[in-house]
């Protein structure tokens, strides 16, 4: 019995680390569907960026205006966070967004709780992680 259950504890970690693995590799945002329900690293071209009066901030990412391919909100209590304009900061450019992916009206989505799970891609001018503002 006890043999039994050290097994399945290492099986059970195993398979955690895995999935912590799986997290980090970056997906593009047709491939994001695929992950509803799971923590994913989303990378795409931000086409849109706005403001929700009183509510978060939207991006979508690859397809077109309308009709984006994957979107990120920004949680309203987060939008505070952001020490610089979303709008011109990450329109236009290569981004990588982490988080929970969730599929709703057949649209991969991500809410976002800080300014650190948007990075720009290194390949860019501006490309690093602005640090959160001390809580």
């Amino acid at each position: 019995m006890k043999a039994t259950l050290t097994c399945l504890i290492v099986v059970l970690s195993l398979g955690a680390t895995c999935a912590a693995a799986q997290a980090d590799e970056p997906i593009s945002t047709s491939a994001a569907a695929k992950q509803d329900k799971h923590t994913a690293a989303v990378h795409g071209k931000v086409i849109e960026v706005r403001r929700v009066a009183g509510g978060p901030i939207i991006f979508e990412l690859d397809g077109k205006p309308g009709a984006p391919a994957f979107r990120a909100l920004v949680y309203p209590m987060a939008v505070a966070r952001f020490e610089f304009l979303p709008e011109t900061r990450y329109l236009g450019k290569m981004v990588e967004v982490s988080g929970l992916v969730v599929v709703r009206k057949d649209l991969p989505q991500m809410w976002i709780n800080d300014p650190s799970a948007i990075r720009l891609l290194p390949d860019q001018p501006g490309s690093e992680t602005l640090p959160s503002p001390a809580q």
